[in-house]
């Protein structure tokens, strides 16, 4: 069953009940919710015991507090925003668990009852005769460490800031327990980070769609971790964590601009035009990434001062990058997309200036193609080049 089977059943729903209808980050949370009510479905829950491994994993501050320059307004991803949250971030372990690849979405079992905690935001749904789980014979691991989200790991922008990131908190632990990934497709950029994985030490198990393992002692972090994208609230640590997969030996901030085309959905139809404008003033690099390595992609953000595109995974390649200094300018149609790249700008020290846009529809309903005003981007690179 295909995770996208799971997602148009809700929506459908959702739609047919007048309830919420977004499937995304916190508008899922509210949405499962909804339609729990609304149906009356008696979720089964089972909450086993948790014993603590690290109590504390340093201070992770939620709150996003970064200047958006009217994006917060103009997308529709804009995260909830809490000046004062702040959380505590705990590695347990529980004991006689078993983990189910449930279209993609993982479920966590215990003694054959849904542990809810733990599972997927959308594991209420499983309990449906439409989309009930019906696994092929589990294995068994002794001990396993889960890594697991409700986000796409097949966009390169979730794997590595929602994915490859969970494995920061076993670096103050000294064993070494098998690494569950809930495998949808291996891509080229996930190979490169499973080799990284495997060369430290660690076994990877794959968990295909249908299959379950039980688990005699599973690893994983607390519940109130959910929704923590991008690499919980880009937090310090954890992005110099993440740079350690990606070593970077180049001399930062080398060439001026890097123009970051895309080819396919959410193009800029005026790109042309603009970059020719670019060329006047700027030595521009232009690339679309197609065929790189996450090392190269890497390299080249930051080699390069001013990182400007489209919206869009591209931009991850920011955490990998070790500059003091950068501008990056992000072009967004108006009303779609996330503050994502902003709030890891912020983390990084970086200015982040958003552009938006006038959306031109297309058949991609989350990817429209865009329109901006050249002149609006020529005057605040002008800006920032006479105050930086």
């Amino acid at each position: 069953m295909p995770r996208h089977v799971i997602l148009d059943f809700l929506l459908r729903k959702n739609k047919e009940l007048n309830l919420y209808s977004h499937v995304w980050g916190h508008g899922a949370v509210r949405s499962i919710s909804e339609f729990v009510n609304a149906i009356q479905l008696n979720v089964d829950s089972v909450e086993p015991p948790a014993y603590p491994i690290i109590t504390k994993q340093g201070n992770f501050n939620y709150s996003y507090h970064t200047t958006f320059y009217g994006l917060y307004q103009a997308n529709h991803f804009a995260p909830q925003v809490d000046s004062k949250k702040s959380s505590d971030l705990e590695l347990n372990y529980y004991k006689n668990l078993q983990v189910c690849n449930w279209g993609g979405y993982c479920l966590i079992l215990h003694e054959g009852k849904l542990v809810s905690q733990l599972s997927s935001v959308y594991a209420p749904l499983s309990l449906l005769s439409e989309l009930s789980f019906h696994g092929i014979k589990s294995s068994h691991i002794d001990q396993a460490y889960l890594i697991a989200d409700d986000s796409d790991p097949n966009n390169y922008c979730h794997f590595v800031l929602d994915y490859l990131s969970q494995l920061y908190f076993l670096t103050n632990v000294d064993y070494y327990p098998t690494i569950i990934f809930l495998e949808n497709q291996c891509n080229k950029f996930q190979s490169f980070f499973y080799k990284k994985i495997e060369s430290l030490g660690y076994e990877i198990k794959f968990l295909k769609e249908g299959e379950s393992v039980e688990i005699e002692k599973l690893y994983m972090l607390n519940a109130q971790t959910r929704f923590t994208h991008p690499a919980y609230g880009a937090n310090p640590s954890v992005l110099k964590f993440l740079r350690t997969y990606v070593p970077l030996t180049s001399s930062p901030n080398t060439r001026e601009v890097l123009w970051v085309s895309r080819r396919d959905r959410r193009r800029l139809t005026d790109e042309e035009t603009i970059i020719k404008e670019l060329a006047k003033q700027y030595q521009v690099t232009i690339t679309d990434l197609d065929g790189l390595t996450p090392y190269e992609q890497a390299e080249l953000f930051d080699t390069h001062r001013i990182i400007i595109g489209v919206h869009g995974a591209a931009f991850t390649n920011l955490a990998f990058t070790n500059s003091q200094q950068k501008c990056v300018v992000e072009l967004f149609a108006r009303g779609n997309g996330t503050p994502s790249f902003a709030i890891l700008c912020d983390s990084l020290g970086y200015p982040h200036f958003s552009i938006i846009g006038d959306l031109i529809e297309t058949k991609h309903a989350n990817y429209p193609d865009l329109i901006i005003d050249c002149e609006e981007l020529m005057k605040l690179l002008s800006n920032f080049h006479r105050k930086s």
